[in-house]
């Protein structure tokens, strides 16, 4: 089956995030480009002083995705150092949670202090810190339609 959250679903659940990390970190990391909507709106619901970017690849942009890779890629990523700043790692969806450890790795090479994991969607046992929806659908985002 498949699950097409509107805008107001998305704002709805993000929201809701933006309460549970409040005050928990400086910088949000958005995961293109997927992640790059979610974590924007993050980032400003949560009053974040900054936002950037990592690009990762593991799956296509298709619908059911398809792999790519066997384990996620870091494909561009930022230079600077984050100087003990605590780290929210944001993507739309975790399958596994694979991407969002892979770039809560790379961002900790960049200085990064404590580091939290979110995404919109969860899929059963993916591994995410915090999460606005847990579903086995296959999810198509409004910015995807």
């Amino acid at each position: 089956m498949v699950l097409k959250l509107s805008w107001s679903d998305v704002t709805t659940l993000l929201r809701r995030i933006a309460g549970d990390v409040q005050g928990l970190a400086d910088v949000v990391v958005g995961v293109g480009r997927s992640g790059l909507v979610p974590a924007a709106l993050l980032c400003n619901y949560a009053g974040c002083r900054a936002l950037l970017s990592v690009f990762a690849k593991k799956y296509g942009e298709g619908k059911p995705p398809r792999r790519l890779y066997e384990k996620p890629v870091i494909t561009w990523g930022f230079s600077g150092d984050l100087g003990g700043a605590s780290v929210l790692v944001v993507d739309d969806i975790a399958v596994t949670g694979e991407t969002l450890r892979v770039v809560g790795e790379y961002v900790k090479t960049r200085g990064a202090g404590r580091v939290y994991t979110c995404v919109v969607v969860r899929k059963p046992g993916a591994s995410v810190d915090f999460y606005g929806l847990e579903t086995e659908e296959c999810v198509v985002f409004p910015w995807e339609s």
